[in-house]
């Protein structure tokens, strides 16, 4: 690369760091200085020729164009440039020649034509586009002696013919993309269902796997709780000899209220009392079942005692309690039945 396209590299990566560049986004805070060979549009610049360079780099720096514009025309001048060389090579003439001859001179009109062949430079349809200009070369140095209205009326004619050529394996090339395209998309299609029901599946396993481990953790804290007893409505200190009649003494690990305070009126002596229930954890399982097979003695008080277990087990053991409360009077019919 000369000086002069150096310098227009720096002058345009000097904008890219104070972020003038046409639609260009802003650089994130402690990025750090980019090296200009990271960066994608550059590499694909530098293999361009000096004078490509230099007027892609001054597009940029007018800011006529983007850097994913600046990017897009390196890719296509590139293609452009094999498609020059295929026909100076097949053709035997300087481009200037060939631009002139076919085209009339007109960059513009050169490259509208061979836009189509972009990337197809090694294709049939553009081997066949170069046999159809050197026929027509072939056929006009063969009129040399015929007169010049015949042979701008051949030569119109061969153009004219060359251009539905051309129009004909613009449709081919259309289709052929489209074709491409439309395998390209029902394989992406298959990829994405394929990736979708990988997804399903993996999705299936986590619920699994979360069930799994609720039920485990249900398990566990059930298992902690098997030494704990509620009491409801509890105020009095010896509680156990008043209420629950017992002579034998039991020894608690700790016990201590939780949940929300209640309300309620006392049969005896039709005094309101507030309290919260107590959640007592004994020292071993023998000292519970005594005084949970002493609860007897609390039917008719607003005294109550219960296993604790987890929330989602007690929702359970409400949605089952009236199925449960009605087996037991059917037993209790049967049991009358059978006495009677």
């Amino acid at each position: 690369m000369g000086s002069r396209a150096y310098s227009k590299v720096v002058q345009v990566f000097h904008m890219y760091e104070h972020g003038e560049l046409k639609d260009q986004k802003p650089i994130k805070k402690g990025q750090g200085k980019i090296s200009l060979t990271a960066i994608r549009p550059w590499r694909a610049v530098m293999t361009l020729e000096e004078g490509d360079i230099i007027t892609f780099l001054d597009r940029l720096i007018e800011k006529e164009w983007s850097i994913d514009q600046f990017q897009r025309k390196c890719e296509e001048i590139k293609d452009y440039r094999k498609l020059q060389k295929k026909m100076m090579d097949h053709l035997d003439q300087e481009w200037s020649s060939i631009k002139s001859q076919y085209y009339g001179g007109d960059d513009t009109e050169a490259e509208a034509a061979l836009h189509p062949y972009l990337r197809l430079s090694d294709s049939s349809e553009f081997d066949n586009y170069i046999e159809r200009l050197k026929s027509v070369s072939n056929n006009m140095k063969k009129m040399k002696t015929t007169t010049d209205f015949n042979k701008a009326d051949y030569f119109y004619q061969e153009m004219s013919l060359l251009n539905v050529t051309i129009t004909i394996s613009m449709f081919k090339i259309d289709e052929n993309v489209f074709k491409t395209e439309r395998e390209h998309l029902k394989s992406t299609f298959s990829e994405i269902q394929i990736n979708n029901g990988e997804i399903v599946i993996d999705l299936d396993d986590i619920r699994r796997d979360l069930n799994n481990m609720n039920e485990r953790h249900l398990d566990l804290q059930t298992r902690s709780m098997r030494e704990n007893l509620v009491f409801t409505g509890i105020r009095l200190k010896n509680f156990m000899y008043t209420e629950l009649k017992m002579e034998t003494t039991v020894d608690f690990h700790r016990a201590h209220r939780f949940g929300k305070e209640t309300e309620f009126r006392d049969k005896r002596d039709g005094s309101r009392i507030k309290t919260r229930p107590v959640v007592g954890r004994f020292k071993n399982y023998k000292d519970r079942e005594i005084v949970r097979s002493s609860a007897k003695e609390l039917k008719g008080t607003h005294f109550g005692i219960q296993e604790q277990f987890p929330k989602e087990i007690n929702d359970k053991r409400k949605m089952l309690w009236p199925y449960s409360k009605q087996a037991k009077e059917d037993i209790k019919e049967e049991n009358l039945f059978e006495t009677g």
